[in-house]
């Protein structure tokens, strides 16, 4: 989805979804083998396009029927 101002990109799966502590930070730092390298790359992703002086935001949230939901804000 986007618009002239901005993007959000969704990614979605029916997975386990989150433990409640990783959806309480801003950011998202993997520790240990629970959390995925994929989020670990996306977080590096965001990270990179801020430090370029461009506004980024990763929002995580757990979908009310099961799995994990990534939100990716770039305006």
């Amino acid at each position: 989805e986007f618009d002239d101002a901005s993007w959000l990109i969704q990614l979605a799966d029916n997975g386990p979804g989150f433990k409640p502590e990783h959806l309480k930070q801003d950011g998202f730092t993997p520790q240990g083998t629970q959390s995925g390298l994929g989020l670990y790359l996306i977080e590096q992703a965001i990270s990179a396009h801020v430090r370029a002086g461009k506004a980024g935001k990763m929002q995580l949230s757990n979908h009310e029927n099961g799995g994990a939901i990534t939100q990716l804000h770039f305006p």
